[in-house]
């Protein structure tokens, strides 16, 4: 089995974080580490106000 993990980059992850997810994901073993290309979350107060 072939395992994967995607982040949401859009949630506040740092560098510092990135780093560490890479480094924990190689120990692991995990085939990949990718992110999210997602546009930014928007409230729902944010599509109401036109």
């Amino acid at each position: 089995m072939r395992v994967c993990l995607m982040i949401e980059g859009q949630e506040g992850v740092t560098w510092q974080d990135w780093v560490a997810l890479a480094e924990t994901c190689e120990q692991a073993g995990l085939e990949a580490l990718f992110r999210s290309t997602t546009t930014p979350r928007c409230s729902t107060s944010q599509l109401t106000a036109r």
